[in-house]
């Protein structure tokens, strides 16, 4: 049995904690390894707001992990993970403020007796010219008096279980089996310098809207089976298979405004008084989207040695992906039936559906002049699913007579590679 301890200790209150422990629980049959580190920072930035630090962070996570290898063909590796952050206060952004412009400055050009007559010159809002500022010039000036809990914060968790069978001379199968599990909340200041972006240009109903909180909830379960042939033979082959479920859910989307606004000039009356501060949805019906997806794939490759020096490798994968995303919202009642710019045709605003379909091949040419140079060729075909545009978006663009679908399309690329990997 053996194991290690680490400890760091730096500046800035940096705390660097990493242990771990390993050995046998059964001899040669069932080994353990168990991990756990903690760290913390108190940021080397004052958030001049509020004179608090600026960059905080905080992190446990553990690790329990086990080895059982029954047989000498048999093996299985159990992987548990998790994993708390939690970065509270301003994030350490600094903006360079107005006052450092120099160069190309707004001038406005007007006339003694009007001085709003004429244009403001020139258009670009000015810029510092010069030497760069450096950071300890920079400062960070973030609202986080009215922000419940202002920061980030995840909560992580993860399992494994990896399985490996050797038989029939060489043939190997394994398995692959995963789990996901996440919650995760922010709460910031977007104008990163203590004002309300939106309010003068939009007007009050938009109090707040830079002052933003925002929560979600994702898991997800996967497996994957694949059966190699024996390595050592001049040709070679895999056959697979893979399976995904997964959900990625909003929560919260909500908007926080000072003490003393009335709650309907907010854009809402659905605004709850905390009394230190006001928790609305930052929309009028705060949108939510739950989404789930499915992947089912098949793949396999085939490798050949036409030579010690030359291999060629032929790969494909076929993959149907649905997607779904249901939409609601947290006040009033979304109309499902969603007029379109086609008479005749209606969108369901309720339930976004999309299926995508993907071939995406791969052939590489690889040749071993020396074993300090080898050169090779590869042509792919990659793609990423398509998606879906938020319910926000889709209503505007039919509102505004643009044809806006609910549906985004698949990306695909075609890639040409030559190349060479050299020890020098």
């Amino acid at each position: 049995m053996s194991g290690k301890l680490s400890v760091t200790a730096a500046q800035h209150g940096e705390t660097d904690i990493v242990g771990s422990l390993s050995g046998p629980l059964v001899q040669d049959k069932l080994l353990f390894y168990v991990g756990a580190r903690h760290y913390s920072y108190d940021g080397e930035y004052t958030n001049l707001f509020d004179l608090t630090r600026a960059g905080q962070q905080n992190s446990d996570s553990g690790t329990v992990k086990l080895l059982w290898t029954p047989t000498e063909s048999f093996e299985a590796t159990l992987l548990a993970t998790m994993a708390k952050d939690d970065d509270p206060g301003a994030i350490p952004i600094g903006l360079q403020g107005r006052a450092f412009n120099n160069c190309q400055l707004r001038v406005l050009n007007g006339t003694a007796a009007n001085n709003f007559a004429g244009t403001i010159l020139p258009r670009s809002p000015g810029y510092q010219c010069g030497t760069v500022l450096g950071a300890d010039q920079l400062t960070v000036n973030q609202r986080g008096d009215i922000l419940p809990e202002q920061g980030s914060r995840r909560d992580d968790m993860r399992f494994a279980l990896t399985t490996k069978t050797s038989f029939g001379g060489g043939f190997e199968l394994t398995t692959v089996t995963g789990y996901h599990e996440q919650e995760s909340q922010n709460q910031l200041d977007q104008s990163y310098d203590a004002y309300d972006t939106f309010t003068n240009a939009f007007g009050a109903s938009q109090i707040g809207a830079f002052w933003s909180g925002s929560a979600s909830e994702s898991d997800d379960f996967s497996q994957e089976i694949r059966l190699d042939s024996p390595a050592e033979e001049r040709f070679r082959w895999r056959v697979g298979g893979y399976y995904l479920k997964a959900n990625d859910d909003d929560t919260k989307n909500k908007k926080y405004i000072p003490l003393g606004t009335t709650l309907n000039v907010a854009g809402t009356t659905d605004c709850v008084n905390f009394g230190s501060y006001i928790e609305c949805p930052q929309s009028t019906v705060e949108p939510l989207g739950l989404r789930e997806l499915s992947n089912r794939a098949v793949f396999a490759d085939i490798e050949y040695d036409f030579t010690d020096k030359l291999t060629a490798t032929f790969e494909a994968r076929y993959a149907i992906e649905k997607q779904e995303q249901i939409n609601t919202q947290t006040v009033g009642t979304l109309n499902c039936v969603l007029p379109t710019n086609t008479p005749g045709v209606t969108l369901d605003a309720c339930k976004f559906t999309g299926e995508f379909k993907s071939t995406t091949p791969r052939l590489t040419l690889r040749y071993e002049a020396s074993p300090a140079a080898t050169y090779y060729f590869n042509a792919a075909k990659g793609t990423k699913p398509g998606g879906f545009n938020s319910i926000t978006a889709v209503q505007t663009g039919i509102n505004t007579n643009v044809d806006v679908k609910s549906t985004y399309d698949e990306e695909e690329s075609n890639v040409l590679e030559v190349g060479g990997k050299f020890v020098f």
